[in-house]
């Protein structure tokens, strides 16, 4: 699932070094103590970084010219990638419809049937 290739694992790689940073200005953002600078990182990570990194990673992905993040058939780049969108899909409604290759994506990879019965069976979490 990293790839069958060298190439592979590096765009695989890429993108769950996108998804890291993500979940940090997240976790840093959620867990600040002082609301005033929380409220801060919040605005900062809705405003300017959500935006900004999607717009990346569509340019990216577009780019990629395949199926795929990293390849015509599903890894573990997709999956990092879908966790996430999935996350800020249901963290706002806003942000994500400027996105409409990532959109038919993540569309993709919830169709998969194996991912599709995991979402169906899986414990519901605040994450």
């Amino acid at each position: 699932y990293a790839g069958k290739n060298s190439l592979e694992e590096y765009k695989t790689g890429f993108i769950e070094g996108a998804v890291n940073d993500l979940m940090m200005k997240m976790v840093s953002a959620h867990f600040e103590k002082d609301e005033a600078k929380k409220a801060e990182l919040g605005k900062d990570l809705q405003e300017k970084f959500i935006p900004s990194w999607l717009t990346a990673l569509e340019k990216v992905f577009s780019e990629a010219g395949t199926e795929y993040f990293a390849a015509d058939r599903l890894t573990l780049a997709d999956l990092y990638f879908f966790f996430s969108y999935e996350y800020l899909n249901k963290a706002s409604d806003d942000t994500l419809p400027g996105f409409p290759k990532l959109g038919a994506l993540f569309t993709r990879i919830a169709s998969n049937p194996k991912i599709k019965a995991y979402r169906e069976q899986r414990p519901k979490t605040e994450f």
